[in-house]
C-alpha cells in the first residue's frame, strides 16, 4: 500500500512558495507516467490514502491535473517572472535559481519522472536539475539534514487520523525527524487531535477528510501513484484472502490450502545419531581365595 509522492521543503525560498508547489503539480502528467512508464500497471492518486481504504479517502481535495497554461499563471502571480528576457524566470527577488530534485538511482520509473519535471518546467521557463542518487543518500539529505528542494519516493499510504501525528506536526519537523517538508499548522494540527480522540467512526473520517484537503491545499507533498503489486499463484490454491497490499499476507498464510490436493508435510526422517567418541573399554578383574 506505497504511494509514490514528490516532496517540498517549505523552508526553501523557491519550493516554500506555494503557487510554485502547485505550477510543479501542473507541470506532472501523472497520466503519462502510470500509462506509459509503469505500463497501466498503477493508479494516479491525489491524496496520500491508498484508494483501498475508500472509507477514508476524500476524493473531493484539490487536484493538479497536467495543465502547463495554469503552471506559468501560478508562476507569474507568484513573482516568478523572466526579467532579463532570456527564457528562463527569476525568483521574486529578481535573481536567477535552478531547483534540484533528487530521484532514486534504482528505480528508472522515478528517474524519469524527474526527467519529465526538468522537460515540462523547461517550457514554462523554469530551470530543474534531476540528481539521482542512492537511497542512503537521498534520505540523509531530506530526513536528516533538511537540505533539499524536492525529491521523490515511495512511502507506507495514510490510514486515520493517528498516521498524521507521526508526519504532519511540529515536533517532527526536526533534522531525523518524520516531517521533512517542514509543514507546521496549527489549525491542522487542532483539527488532528479532535480526529484522534473522536471515537465515532463517520465522524472521524469526516475531519480525516478535511485533514486530506487542508494538505492538499498546503502541497508539502504531491502524491502520484501508487503502483499494482502483481502476484502469482496455483490455482488450485484455496483460501486465499484479497485485501489492499495483495494477497500475500496473514490471513492467506493461515487459510490457504490445495484443493483437492492430499495435506503433504515435510519431514526428515529420524537417524539414529552416530557417537563421536568410542566407548569406553570394560576390563573385568577378578580376586581368588
Amino acid at each position: 500500500v506505497y504511494v509514490g509522492f514528490i516532496g517540498f521543503n517549505l523552508r526553501d525560498p523557491i519550493t516554500g512558495v506555494k503557487n510554485f508547489r502547485r505550477a510543479v503539480a501542473h507541470a506532472l502528467d501523472k497520466d503519462f507516467v502510470v500509462s506509459v512508464l509503469m505500463g497501466g500497471y498503477a493508479e494516479k492518486v491525489y491524496t496520500f490514502v491508498h484508494p483501498g481504504f475508500s472509507f477514508w479517502v476524500n476524493p473531493d481535495v484539490p487536484r493538479y491535473d497536467f495543465d502547463l497554461s495554469a503552471a506559468a499563471r501560478l508562476l507569474d502571480e507568484a513573482g516568478f517572472r523572466d526579467v532579463d528576457g532570456d527564457g528562463w524566470r527569476e525568483g521574486p527577488d529578481g535573481k536567477r535559481f535552478e531547483v534540484t530534485i533528487y530521484t532514486p538511482e534504482y528505480d528508472p520509473v522515478r528517474v524519469r519522472i524527474g526527467d519529465i519535471l526538468v522537460e515540462n518546467l523547461a517550457k514554462v521557463g523554469v530551470r530543474v536539475k534531476n540528481v539521482p542518487v542512492d537511497f542512503d543518500t537521498m534520505i540523509d539529505y531530506v530526513y536528516n539534514q533538511n537540505k533539499f528542494q524536492m525529491y521523490i519516493i515511495e512511502n507506507d499510504a495514510n490510514f486515520q487520523p493517528w498516521y498524521y501525528s507521526s508526519f504532519y506536526v511540529e515536533e517532527q519537523a526536526v533534522p531525523g525527524g518524520n516531517n521533512p517538508w517542514g509543514f507546521v499548522s496549527k489549525e491542522f494540527e487542532s483539527l488532528l487531535r479532535r480526529a484522534e480522540a473522536e471515537p465515532d467512526d463517520a465522524a472521524r473520517a469526516s475531519m480525516y477528510k478535511q485533514l486530506q484537503a487542508m494538505l492538499a491545499d498546503e502541497l508539502p507533498l504531491l502524491p502520484v501513484y501508487v503502483r499494482y503489486w502483481i502476484q502469482v499463484y496455483r490455482r488450485e490454491l484455496a483460501g486465499v484472502v484479497d485485501m489492499p497490499g495483495g494477497a500475500l499476507n496473514f490471513w492467506t498464510l493461515i487459510n490457504g490450502n490445495f484443493r483437492g490436493l492430499a495435506p503433504k508435510l515435510p519431514y526428515t526422517e529420524l537417524v539414529p545419531p552416530v557417537p563421536t567418541t568410542p566407548a569406553p573399554t570394560v576390563v573385568a578383574t577378578f580376586t581368588v581365595y
